[in-house]
């Protein structure tokens, strides 16, 4: 899923959008949706009447509507019509065109494949007449202007229906403004909601900035629960990119989405991802994943049949030769979703009130069902964290059944693998006589080893870019809601000092030799300075772009100063937020510079790393470290969001994607590389020079720094992303947290590393403090959760 993009993008801007652009995008789609939305017209493309909303706020001068989940459920489209909108009927099977399914196109600035699979699709649909087509993500290849511009010229102006588009990874993962640029080409503001044909249609947006996974956040969980609220008894279907459910591990927090919908009537969820079509039930609700319009010309045709017996969408796969094919088009069957009232059976089936203890050497599982003989079979697993972004069975153990009663008993010795101590997550799944799966989950403590679980305190949003320290026991968190939040760990508990609202925040902010004064990248196209003992503002520097970056606090002739990029910016602001310099960086940076000398040195998503001139910002080297033939592979596999380090007085160390390059700080060039995926987790530097790093897959290791030879440490590892090592100063020893919530120690002079605790069910996408004098370490998580565990003992 990492296909090829054209090296004309170089010099394009794949970040945030400026507000002509966006107002000038706005206004040709909202021209496009006024003249084919008129009485008597076609529906527009794009989303309709929201279209027309924003071509006339562009009109206006506003760059982009956001009216997000508030507009939940205002949008509406018709019923069937007696005129030229009739919805279409084919030979293939009886009822009505209810849409068509697509995702996965990877639209391309230079992969024609991609352009012709979808305009054969969008052909199809015409001639089927097909009112609503619902998209998956994954639109375009990584989230460029000009490949959106492709997008949007391959949908021919007199195409009947409309489009609804949920944001992929491809959309977010290399956006550092954010998803602002989703938003503002496709018109379409998070999880949103609408009817038709006498059916809730919901498009759940669970792809986040940065971030590869998919998401449910507790914000989406209760905006699903209000708008399902809303729709009442009728039937609904969601549409998402990542598939939840079943063996796939590319959602966190599906387990509360089965919880939530389990007592509404969503009959169905549509999800692409996986470039592969499958279907499975997951209590009474179908997952369907469908294949890739990037690797072929399909789409899914949805027909709806209404009759008081039964209530149903039928779903087929148009699959269309490619040119040059000798095939023809087929139409195979996939699934018959029931739209109706569902069995009476059914809910007699859903495992609820679980009950999961370790209280010794054994893991006790149970649960109730409503009814006797309502499963065939169950069983129980105790999750498997290490798990990311696959598609795995884990480990199941047979659950008796005695009337309505679930019973398990798991000897933890046998568990693979090992349970460490701390919060696991347990799956009880019962099989019923039809085939379909009722699942329920609950979490389970296991106890003992050397860290003891402290004070614990919830945050609106996702906690981001690092738990920072400031004193002793007094630390700074950060969220993806736009708060910053001072703390002060007393005893057992964690107390809040001030929170100021900054906007998102998605990088580790950084704090002025003093510690007096925090530096935050904020989201809303500003770096934030705050008053760290008072907890106020004390200046905001406005900035080209969203800052998804880190910003570098540097001192020259007793002056301060911090370097940021904002997308495809560098930008160096003194210490009263007054911006001294701007130069382009091409395509983007959401990484951290490093000042040696009086150069800055950067990673670059051309694949390069960049040298400039710290008193003017002008440039005097460039470095290729991603000899890739397309734009897309060598921003993927270059140093976009690298974390610069120095490695003695005169080199740099720079990371991509598998190799860590050591350059010569004055004019670039190498001096070694390594084989080490040392990008996502920043290294360190050793106080006798050698590099520790943990690479993408967790296996921690030691590099020289003299040639680059690679020792590793310890055995495996966990996968980490985004989150760095927490230090121990005076010592060989780093705090780690994984993407998977293990906390480990790793020591150099052993070398060894530790799996000590599971800190959290959830992901860590933040760097986690090691608070040296009450000995403990906090962590914040992607759900909001930030904890301090005790580690005196270790």
């Amino acid at each position: 899923m990492r296909p090829e993009e054209s090296s004309a993008h170089a010099a394009s801007t794949p970040s945030g959008v400026d507000a002509a652009t966006a107002a000038d995008a706005s206004q040709r789609i909202g021209e496009t949706a006024l003249r084919r939305g008129a009485a008597g017209e076609r529906r527009p493309r794009g989303i309709g009447r929201r279209a027309l909303l924003t071509g006339a706020a562009a009109a206006a001068g506003s760059a982009v509507v956001c009216l997000g989940p508030l507009w939940a459920r205002a949008h509406i489209l018709d019923g069937p019509r007696d005129d030229d909108q009739g919805w279409g009927t084919g030979p293939e099977a009886a009822g009505t065109v209810f849409a068509s399914f697509i995702t996965d196109v990877h639209i391309d600035a230079v992969a024609a494949a991609q352009d012709i699979h979808l305009q054969l699709v969008l052909e199809d649909m015409r001639a089927l007449n097909v009112p609503l087509v619902l998209h998956g993500g994954d639109i375009t290849e990584f989230g460029s202007n000009d490949t959106y511009d492709r997008y949007l010229r391959l949908v021919p102006e007199d195409f009947p229906g409309e489009i609804q588009h949920v944001a992929g990874n491809h959309e977010m993962r290399w956006d550092p403004s954010g998803g602002n640029v989703y938003r503002a080409r496709m018109h379409e503001e998070g999880s949103r909601s609408f009817d038709h044909q006498r059916i809730h249609v919901i498009m759940l947006e669970v792809s986040g900035p940065l971030q590869e996974e998919a998401h449910v956040s507790r914000a989406t969980l209760e905006w699903l629960r209000a708008d399902l609220r809303m729709a009442g008894r009728t039937p609904s279907i969601i549409v998402m990119h990542c598939p939840p459910g079943a063996d796939f591990h590319y959602v966190r927090g599906m387990d509360q989405l089965f919880a939530l919908i389990a007592d509404h009537p969503v009959r169905a969820i549509l999800a692409g991802h996986n470039h592969s079509e499958t279907v499975t039930r997951v209590n009474d609700t179908i997952v369907l994943t469908g294949r890739a319009v990037k690797n072929s010309p399909v789409h899914y045709l949805l027909r709806h049949s209404p009759t008081e017996e039964m209530d149903q969408l039928t779903v087929e796969a148009v699959s269309l030769p490619a040119p040059g094919d000798d095939g023809e088009r087929t139409v195979t069957p996939v699934v018959t979703i029931p739209m109706g009232t569902p069995r009476a059976s059914g809910h007699q089936a859903m495992p609820r009130r679980l009950n999961a203890r370790a209280p010794g050497s054994a893991v006790h599982l149970s649960a109730r069902i409503g009814g006797e003989d309502a499963l065939v079979a169950a069983a129980a697993q105790v999750w498997d964290e290490s798990l990311y972004g696959l598609t795995e069975h884990g480990t199941w153990y047979d659950m008796s059944i005695d009337g309505t009663l679930l019973e398990a008993r798991i000897d933890v010795a046998a568990i693979s693998p090992p349970v460490l101590p701390g919060t696991h997550r347990v799956r009880v799944r019962g099989t019923a006589a039809d085939g379909g799966t009722w699942e329920a989950a609950d979490e389970l403590t296991t106890r003992g080893g050397p860290v003891r679980p402290l004070g614990t305190y919830e945050v609106d949003g996702a906690v981001t870019g690092a738990v920072v320290p400031t004193g002793e026991d007094a630390m700074l968190v950060s969220t993806d809601q736009g708060e910053v939040i001072s703390f002060v760990l007393r005893g057992r508990s964690l107390r809040r000092q001030w929170r100021v609202e900054t906007g998102p925040v998605h990088r580790p902010l950084a704090l002025s030799p003093d510690a007096g004064t925090a530096y935050v990248p904020s989201l809303d196209r500003a770096l934030v300075a705050l008053d760290i003992s008072r907890g106020r503002e004390l200046w905001r520097a406005e900035l080209p772009e969203r800052v998804a970056s880190a910003p570098l606090v540097v001192t020259t002739d007793g002056l301060e100063s911090v370097l940021v990029s904002a997308g495809p910016t560098l930008n160096r602001i003194d210490e009263t937020g007054t911006v001294m310099w701007t130069v382009p960086i091409p395509v983007q940076s959401c990484g951290r510079p490093l000042v040696l000398g009086d150069t800055v040195v950067i990673g670059a998503g051309d694949g390069t790393a960049r040298g400039y001139s710290l008193e003017r910002g002008a440039e005097r080297w460039v470095a290729q470290l991603a000899r890739r033939s397309t734009a897309y592979q060598r921003l993927l596999y270059g140093p976009w969001t690298t974390t610069v380090r120095p490695i003695g007085a005169d080199a740099v160390l720079v990371g991509t994607v598998d190799t860590l390059h050591c350059l010569d700080a004055a004019d670039g060039t190498a001096r070694w590389t390594a084989a080490a995926s040392a990008m996502y987790t920043p290294p360190e530097i050793l106080d006798d020079g050698a590099v520790l790093v943990v690479q993408e897959r967790g296996q921690a290791a030691l590099i020289s720094p003299d040639d680059g030879t690679i020792t590793p440490i310890g055995e495996g590892g966990q996968v980490s992303l985004d989150a760095g090592l927490a230090p121990v100063a005076g010592t060989h020893r780093a705090w780690h947290v994984s993407l998977t919530g293990v906390l480990s120690l790793i020591d150099a002079d052993a070398p060894d590393v530790t799996a000590l605790h599971q800190v959290t069910t959830s992901r860590v996408i933040a760097t986690p403090a090691y608070l040296p004098v009450p000995g403990a370490v906090v962590v914040g998580d992607q759900d909001g959760m930030v904890r301090a565990f005790d580690v005196t003992e270790v």
